[in-house]
């Protein structure tokens, strides 16, 4: 219940729309390389490409061990 105030708080209304509201955080380079890593990976199993944020929202979601054996970020299927 806590997250989903927590996500309704950040929703902003413009315009009678709602929008999610962008922050930045702070990330440690080994962070960011996995999110790389992760993206490229996305790109060769699927030939598209998603950004950091993207990838980031996956990883909170899926979880690393399940993102991994998803078809999309696991290991490179020639």
């Amino acid at each position: 219940m806590a997250a989903e105030e927590t996500i309704s708080s950040t929703i902003s209304k413009r315009r009678g729309q709602d929008k999610a509201a962008w922050t930045s955080i702070r990330a440690r380079s080994v962070q960011v390389a996995l999110l790389d890593v992760l993206r490229k990976r996305h790109l060769e199993n699927t030939g598209k490409e998603v950004s950091r944020a993207e990838v980031l929202a996956a990883l909170m979601s899926e979880g690393l061990e399940r993102l991994l054996g998803n078809q999309s970020f696991g290991e490179y299927q020639k």
